[in-house]
């Protein structure tokens, strides 16, 4: 017989300590060291409420409305409560934070305008140029191994960039 196989004399044991008032912990740790089973919490739980139905309370139509009732009404008033204390779903945000401003500023890079068959680890690979065949590259040291540009072409990459039109 395997180690989680219901026989009589296990079914007889679990009916015992169930009438015993033992609970269903309890009745798991004690069933697996009387008789050598392995069985787990959820299958001694589903054999209980399978031999024993009346165990578990089955509730009448009227029941489960009255229920439904007072769900509603705590549900209610929890939401009242917490419209009176101001964190309702629908109330005001807080007030958001302002954005720092940027300052406009003028990018002077001082390019090396490297070819690509030059580049080398280490270099900003900033392009100049549209045609492929006179494309250069800054060539500059870059800001940290794991980004491609220096710190010129990083700013003027990463962050909003208003640029100064001369007039």
């Amino acid at each position: 017989m395997t180690p989680n196989e219901w026989n009589d004399e296990r079914v007889n044991l679990l009916a015992q300590m169930r009438s015993d008032g033992i609970s269903r912990r309890d009745i798991v740790g004690r069933l697996n060291d009387l008789t050598g089973s392995k069985f787990t919490l959820g299958a001694v739980v589903g054999k209980i409420d399978r031999l024993f139905p009346a165990a578990k309370p089955r509730l009448t139509p009227e029941q489960k409305v009255a229920n439904r009732k007072k769900w509603r009404a705590r549900d209610a008033a929890r939401k009242r409560a917490r419209r009176a204390r101001g964190k309702g779903m629908h109330s005001e945000p807080p007030p958001r934070k302002p954005k720092p401003a940027f300052e406009c500023r003028e990018i002077e890079a001082s390019p090396l305008h490297v070819s690509f068959s030059d580049l080398e680890t280490g270099m900003c690979r900033y392009p100049y140029g549209d045609d492929a065949r006179t494309m250069t590259f800054c060539g500059s040291k870059i800001v940290e191994r794991r980004f491609w540009y220096c710190a010129v072409h990083m700013m003027l990459c990463t962050r909003p960039f208003v640029a100064k039109v001369a007039a």
